[in-house]
């Protein structure tokens, strides 16, 4: 184990270099919830941003949402509570400083928000005021967001491929999502058109791409507890979608992978 105490979830990781592999996460310290660093030399997690100690950061909501590392390991997208509703706040990782705090009409709720390659744009999932959760897409330099999905579905856990060209996505835009459970989906951004990835009486959650955009690694509870499972898009797609590897046997329930 690389954490030992309290809760640590939604990792992250910042510097692929094995010299600079550091990973970033929500933990809780002394009943606040804070971002934290940490390398894998054993030394102790370094405090990147401190949560719930200021009206600021009211609340962090590590259970529902993610930080998010953008490809150069230089910037934090992180969303948080403030004066009753969320803002999506950008971070200066290595001079560990705020440098954007963003608030979007009309919206009371975001989460997971996700860079572009090129850290220029971040795509996250945020709640209406009527109750709708969409995707959207904010440019990081104007700060013009729009949306790119406006319908009745619950779109939430986007991630965006190494290409550019890709959202993959959880959602309930299918029969099943009347029960409440959630498939696999791809926004893709140049068409503005969506298609299933996976489909079954299962939640497929928390989709992460590969480096090459050939493979999503993803958590589901197809099997009873939740593990996780990678999906091949580089396979031909049959009526049972595409080839799928389960890639743990756990009892407890995986969540939240990152390649």
């Amino acid at each position: 184990a690389i954490t030992h105490s309290g809760f640590n979830v939604k990792p992250q990781i910042v510097g692929r270099d094995e010299e600079d592999f550091r990973l970033v996460f929500f933990r809780n310290y002394r009943g606040a919830t804070e971002i934290a660093s940490i390398s894998m030399d054993g030394s102790k997690p370094q405090v990147v941003v401190e949560g719930e100690r200021s009206a600021e950061f009211e609340a962090l909501h590590p259970l529902v949402t993610k930080p998010a590392v953008s490809t150069d390991g230089n910037w934090l997208a992180f969303s948080a509570k403030s004066g009753g509703r969320d803002r999506l706040y950008i971070w200066d990782l290595e001079n560990r400083r705020q440098i954007k705090s963003l608030e979007f009409d009309g919206l009371i709720s975001i989460s997971s928000p996700t860079w572009s390659p090129t850290a220029d744009r971040i795509v996250f999932s945020g709640a209406r005021v009527g109750g709708h959760t969409d995707l959207f897409l904010v440019s990081v330099e104007t700060e013009v967001c729009s949306d790119l999905t406006d319908d009745i579905f619950h779109d939430r856990d986007p991630d965006w491929s190494s290409d550019g060209r890709r959202i993959a996505f959880s959602s309930d835009r299918w029969a099943g999502g009347r029960d409440g459970l959630y498939n696999l989906f791809e926004y893709d951004i140049a068409a503005g058109e969506i298609r299933n990835l996976t489909s079954g009486s299962q939640n497929d959650l928390y989709p992460d791409w590969s480096a090459d955009g050939e493979r999503l690694v993803f958590s589901s509870d197809r099997g009873g507890a939740f593990n996780l499972y990678s999906l091949d898009l580089g396979s031909s797609q049959s009526e049972d979608g595409f080839v799928t590897e389960q890639l743990t046997r756990t009892l407890t329930g995986l969540f939240d992978p990152v390649w």
